[in-house]
């Protein structure tokens, strides 16, 4: 009621007195009203109700009540912003003193907690507890209680992390949030090549790969796929491209889920979560669910016929921009072609076909991706892998 304006606190104050006030005049007034009744009331033809009052016991009961609670309204808050008149000399100090040591002991707690590194917080029980609360109240609902997912949502507790597993990646992705964008491929490869790579994809995750069966497919994957998930299906977290050889499927690993994946494109988001959580409750989440990863490290792929390493790629720039480049060399390597095309003639209606523009135009674009002024997650991560080769990819491509 402290949040009410004045004038209708006022009001409250004022109807609740008098109708306290109204109650004991009226019960009074009954009690020792003792004028004889005109006529005998009479219910069900036999039945008299009598005259005698309650017992004096239940009345006065009734009256003290009534004014221990004017009394107790006198002396303590009881409407809006009245302290009471026992204020200053009660329970102002006491309450004072007792929340000025439990918020000494508490924030002096938590900036403890703020310079502690990740293995220390790890080691810490009470730090654990604090962060799988924190997990409970912010992550269950799409990461379910244990942590390890849901359909369309990720499991948290094993090594195939899309954005990176580190420390950084994981607060990156906690604070910042992350958007899939993986586009849909049906238009452009048809019912069959849909098929063909789900089918591939499939047999690398589940090891059953065989060069007649799967040909196909893995031609297809090597022209369209390698650019985001790596020759070797490793993926790439620069990009948010999951590893596709180890059996860890967010959106369902069946073939039927793998071909609507490949045909419609996916586009997940993970929201920010900067302005909801504190930076120490992102920390103690990044140490939990750091600790929380199940112990099994995947083994590294030395054939195509093998599960692919699940362990972060580290993404290297193309080559140092010192050294002479080879535009053609650099556009292939920097995975352009798995969207723009081979020869940057795109075959995808949403990706634009490149051959021939003009080569100033094309770097513009590329630094302005470099630079933030144009956002879009995918291109500003392809766009730092050229740095310093700009010039390069673009005069190749304009003769095309």
């Amino acid at each position: 009621m402290a949040n009410l304006p004045f004038l209708w606190q006022t009001v409250v104050v004022v109807l609740t007195v008098a109708g306290l006030l109204y109650l004991l005049f009226l019960g009074i007034t009954i009690y020792f009203d003792k004028k004889p009744v005109a006529h005998e009331v009479i219910w069900d033809e036999n039945l008299e109700e009598g005259q005698a009052p309650v017992p004096s016991w239940w009345f006065w009961s009734g009256i003290a009540a009534a004014i221990f609670a004017l009394l107790y309204m006198a002396f303590y808050p009881s409407f809006g912003n009245y302290k009471g008149l026992f204020e200053n000399a009660l329970n102002v100090e006491r309450y004072a003193e007792s929340k000025a040591s439990i918020d000494h002991d508490y924030y002096r707690e938590l900036e403890a907690l703020k310079q502690e590194d990740i293995a220390t917080l790890q080691s810490n029980d009470d730090a654990m507890k604090l962060a799988k609360n924190t997990f409970a109240q912010n992550c269950a609902v799409c990461h379910t209680s244990n942590a390890k997912g849901q359909t369309n949502f990720p499991n948290l507790t094993d090594h195939a992390w899309i954005w990176g597993g580190s420390s950084n990646q994981i607060t990156r992705s906690i604070a910042f949030g992350r958007k899939a964008l993986m586009p849909p491929w049906g238009s452009a490869l048809g019912e069959e090549g849909v098929d063909n790579v789900a089918r591939y994809v499939k047999s690398i995750a589940d090891n059953t790969y065989n060069e007649g069966d799967h040909a196909a497919g893995k031609a297809i994957f090597q022209q369209s796929c390698v650019g985001c998930h790596g020759a070797n299906l490793q993926g790439n977290p620069a990009l948010g491209a999951p590893n596709l050889g180890d059996s860890a499927w967010i959106y369902g690993g069946d073939l039927d889920r793998i071909k609507q994946t490949i045909k419609f494109g996916r586009n997940g988001v993970m929201p920010a979560h900067k302005d909801r959580l504190t930076p120490l409750q992102i920390k103690l989440l990044v140490a939990w669910l750091s600790r929380n990863k199940e112990d099994s490290t995947p083994s590294p792929a030395s054939t195509v016929t093998k599960k692919v390493s699940a362990a972060p790629v580290v993404v290297e720039k193309i080559a140092n921009s010192t050294d002479q480049v080879d535009g053609k060399a650099a556009y292939a390597a920097g995975g352009c072609a798995a969207c723009h095309g081979a020869a940057g003639k795109s075959s995808v209606p949403i990706y634009p076909k490149l051959a021939g523009q003009k080569s100033a135009y094309i770097v513009k674009q590329l630094k302005d991706f470099q630079s933030g002024a144009r956002k879009d997650p995918t291109m500003s991560a392809m766009a730092a892998m050229a740095a310093g080769k700009e010039q390069a990819i673009a005069d190749w491509l304009a003769t095309q």
